[in-house]
């Protein structure tokens, strides 16, 4: 059966879908390793994946003065400046995941959003194949802004689709330098931007809560969340509450 390997990296709800994910493919054979945040090594091992450790703990990082400024209390000049100044710890994994990938020796890679960009040159490195599954829409469209540039759609559909265009050049200029340093390092070609559109993509949320983009290319799908199954007797709630 074919070997799967899931790079993600961020906080819980960057991982945990994965699990659910992984668990279903456990059961029907397949081997399935995760490489993400060393924080979430007890979780990842207990559930019976094969692990590989990642650097940072997001934490940490989502808990420092320097997020709560930028994020809580500032604007977006903030925000973007504070992503810029932690690009480069962001860069520090990307030869892990490469390593936990010739190790693992997966027949195809799952990334998340967050992985994409290294993941789609350690699959062209490797010369298997990729998919992206997301948690959140994305990918440019008409008929949604960027997912944290703004709270509702635009009214005019190409000012959405230019906010994307802005967003990723911004992002190149983030780490465009560090990728291709990267992709020069596995003897791979430059990149121009940070567009992954033709990536085959899952979205996993529920076209009920943010419907399918009618602009989005075929290959990309939303086949709604990924979770875990309930334990009904797990928890007993206070009798208030019941």
């Amino acid at each position: 059966m074919p070997r799967i390997l899931v790079v993600s990296v961020g906080t819980r709800g960057d991982v945990d879908p994965y699990t659910a994910f992984g668990l279903k493919l456990k059961e029907r054979g397949y081997t399935v390793g995760i490489c993400t945040h060393e924080t979430f090594g007890p979780m990842v091992k207990e559930l019976g994946f094969e692990f590989y450790p990642l650097l940072q703990d997001p934490g940490k990082l989502l808990s420092s003065p320097e997020f709560r400024q930028a994020f809580l209390e500032g604007g977006k000049m903030d925000q973007m400046r504070f992503l810029k100044n932690n690009s480069g710890k962001t860069a520090e994994n990307w030869p892990l995941e490469y390593r936990a990938a010739q190790d693992f020796k997966p027949d195809v890679l799952v990334c998340s959003i967050t992985t994409v960009h290294e993941c789609t040159a350690i699959a062209q490195k490797l010369c298997i194949p990729a998919f992206c599954v997301a948690t959140i829409p994305f990918g440019p469209t008409s008929e949604l802004p960027p997912i944290g540039l703004a709270s509702t759609p635009f009214a005019v559909g190409f000012m959405n689709k230019m906010a994307h265009s802005l967003a990723n050049k911004a992002g190149w200029s983030f780490f465009g330098a560090d990728l291709n340093a990267f992709r020069a390092s596995l003897g791979l070609p430059p990149q121009n931007s940070i567009l992954t559109d033709a990536m085959p993509q899952l979205g996993i949320f529920s076209p009920l809560v943010v419907p399918r983009p009618s602009d989005y290319p075929k290959h990309s799908h939303v086949v709604g969340y990924w979770t875990h199954k309930c334990q009904p007797d797990a928890y007993t709630p206070d009798a208030a509450l019941a």
